[in-house]
């Protein structure tokens, strides 16, 4: 009972963890559309997960677990290519801009370590935490394209009417 208890809560931290990423992305969008850079965002070592990795449970139960060894440079890369996003849009530089946020976005969906690494029921902890669905992939990239499209106040005609389509996409 104890295992499956500690299985759920993991599972449930994970849930929480791939929500705060998608969230820290979303802030990330809605800067850039605004312009608004000022704030820093957190690195790789202060956001939830993070902490988990580096100085929590993560780091004292799954440390030794070679898929958890091969999370760090994914969640690193999600979180460096955001924060070279937030630079290039305070230098004016929009295809880099651009480039990076198509970066992040790949690094977020790129798969998780294979579970037949782990062992002992904490295969859990550590596979499909960054797996998105590709059509939810898909929509990240268009709310990319659409936060520097805004950014650049370039906005084309035919830019307009695809930022539209969008942006119903993504109506509820």
């Amino acid at each position: 009972m104890k295992q499956v208890i500690n299985s759920s809560a993991t599972r449930s931290f994970l849930s929480t963890v791939k929500l705060d990423h998608v969230v820290w992305k979303m802030d990330l969008y809605q800067r850039i559309a605004a312009g608004n850079l000022s704030q820093s965002l957190t690195d790789h070592h202060e956001c939830r997960l993070g902490q988990w990795y580096y100085r929590g449970q993560g780091a004292d139960l799954y440390s030794h677990l070679p898929a958890y060894r091969q999370l760090e440079n994914v969640h690193r890369q999600v979180h460096e290519c955001g924060l070279q996003a937030r630079d290039a849009a305070l230098k004016g530089a929009i295809d880099r801009l651009h480039r990076l946020l198509l970066d992040m976005e790949q690094a977020a969906v790129s798969r998780s370590p294979s579970s037949s690494t782990a062992s002992n029921g904490r295969s859990a902890a550590v596979t499909d935490l960054r797996s998105v669905r590709k059509d939810t992939a898909a929509t990240l990239s268009a709310i990319a394209t659409i936060a520097v499209t805004r950014y650049t106040e370039t906005l084309s005609p035919q830019e307009r009417t695809r930022e539209k389509e969008c942006v119903n996409v993504l109506r509820p």
